[in-house]
């Protein structure tokens, strides 16, 4: 009786497996590259312990994980950046209110002598 259901749970690993790369894509093209990632990399496990070693799906998959992972580094960094400028705009702000400030003390300092 094992033998029979062997077969059957196979199959429904196979779906699974299906449908962990159905989400990936969809989070993926959903920009949702940090969960997509989970996905690829459940995918990849997957294929590495159920098919033969040099198969395609799992070359496929490999390439997917490393694409999405490229992307989620892009993200991380245009998102880095963006913090950096916000940051550089309050550097610059703060460094003309130490010019003013400096400025004023000056003027009122050479004022009362």
């Amino acid at each position: 009786m094992d033998s029979i259901e062997q077969p059957i749970d196979d199959y429904y690993q196979c779906d699974k497996h299906q449908l962990h790369i159905l989400r990936a894509i969809a989070l993926d093209s959903l920009g949702r590259s940090a969960e997509a990632l989970r996905d690829w990399e459940k995918c990849v496990e997957f294929a590495v312990e159920k098919f033969p070693p040099v198969d395609e799906t799992t070359i496929a998959l490999r390439v997917q994980l490393a694409l999405c992972a490229r992307s989620l580094v892009n993200e991380e960094s245009i998102v880095k950046m963006e913090q950096a400028k916000k940051n550089k705009k309050k550097g610059r702000r703060n460094r003309k209110m130490v010019v003013v400030g400096l400025w004023m003390w000056t003027w009122t300092w050479t004022w009362r002598r």
